[in-house]
């Protein structure tokens, strides 16, 4: 209790939210560390994202939902942490939105309209 398992990250090429598994802590005298691994996640999403790197627009132009997919598939891989989380990775590209969603956790783009909120895209329910 009291630690938070989450992070996020929020910057020109993307977005992308981590959901530490918080029960994970009982593994913590094996090394376990899911905080540790949900922030590596979404800092090595963030990196993948920019212009050069494995997903940057650049290497891959045309296909938006693949460089999200990409971007949590390199975090994965260069995690140097132990732990289980839920990540939700999110990448715009003029109009186009790509998202990759790894886990139960969920996302929904949201649109300002006249009478108020109207939900234009939303992930459907997973469940193990």
């Amino acid at each position: 209790h009291g630690a938070c398992e989450d992070a996020f990250f929020v910057d020109p090429h993307g977005m992308g939210v981590a959901d530490g598994v918080g029960c994970m802590v009982q593994f913590a005298s094996y090394g376990i560390n899911a905080a540790q691994y949900a922030a590596e996640l979404m800092e090595f999403s963030s990196a993948a994202l920019k212009p050069g790197s494995v997903a940057g627009e650049d290497k891959i132009p045309s296909d938006v939902a693949g460089r999200a997919a990409n971007a949590l598939q390199h975090a994965e891989s260069k995690a140097a942490a132990y732990g289980a989380a839920t990540a939700v990775v999110l990448c715009q590209q003029g109009n186009f939105l790509g998202v990759a969603n790894l886990g139960d956790s969920g996302f929904m783009v949201l649109r300002k309209g006249p009478t108020g909120m109207s939900i234009v895209l939303k992930s459907e329910e997973q469940q193990h």
